[in-house]
């Protein structure tokens, strides 16, 4: 099992760091995007990861 620190592009310009576990990060990415967990992304979706 790996681990992720990630860098997200929030719609309105600003950034949110995060990170994860497993082996793929692209599954956490598509939770951020579906508003699946109530947070700081939650009102700036869409995201982008830029790191």
């Amino acid at each position: 099992m790996g681990a992720f620190v990630y860098m997200l592009r929030c719609s309105d310009d600003s950034f949110y760091i995060g990170s994860a576990t497993g082996d793929d990060l692209s599954r956490r990415i598509e939770e951020h995007n579906a508003g699946k967990h109530f947070g700081y992304t939650w009102s700036r979706r869409p995201v982008r990861l830029v790191w």
